[in-house]
């Protein structure tokens, strides 16, 4: 179950008429693209973070969604290198990751 929903989210974001799924693909940047003022992109990262850290608490997770929209690198494209940059930019070791 999801820790965080949409209404938790501070920022404005465009969002898809079908929430949790993306509407670009390409397997040219490595599976599906990352955008960062896609909210259902930043939702679904979150969310993921949350899990794989086994985060209970909104909070500390949400920290993360200013870190998102302002130090996300804009070569950034595709959603595994999100995580990782995510991971990393949280202060966890790269290496938990695998």
């Amino acid at each position: 179950m999801a820790l965080i929903k949409k209404s938790d989210l501070a920022l404005d974001y465009n969002w898809s008429s079908k929430p949790g799924t993306s509407p670009i693909k390409k397997e040219s940047v490595g599976g599906r693209v990352f955008d960062p003022r896609s909210g259902d992109d930043v939702l679904d990262l979150i969310n993921d973070y949350a899990e794989k850290n086994e985060i209970r608490d909104k909070e500390e997770v949400l920290r993360a969604e200013p870190m998102i929209r302002k130090k996300l690198p804009k070569d950034i494209e595709n959603r595994e290198n999100a995580m990782h940059w995510l991971w990393s930019a949280m202060g966890n070791d790269e290496e938990a990751l695998k």
